[in-house]
């Protein structure tokens, strides 16, 4: 059995994690960080998409809008 990927702590700013919490709701997500490892993956190519986890658009849209991608 391999061990679980080592994982590093990222910070962004606290209204920004509310609205991500916010968007995940009934999306298959559990928590945040399941939520912005699977975006971030898509982000450099390394996951492809899942249709049923909706979409992702605004919240794409939001996060450039803030500078982060």
């Amino acid at each position: 059995m391999s061990e679980p990927p080592k994982k590093k702590a990222v910070a962004i700013p606290e209204d920004l994690y509310e609205q991500i919490q916010g968007a995940i709701k009934g999306k298959g997500f559990s928590t945040v960080d399941d939520y912005v490892t699977y975006f971030l993956r898509i982000s450099f190519g390394k996951q492809p998409q899942k249709e049923e986890e909706g979409d992702d658009s605004k919240v794409i849209d939001q996060l450039k809008a803030l500078g982060y991608i």
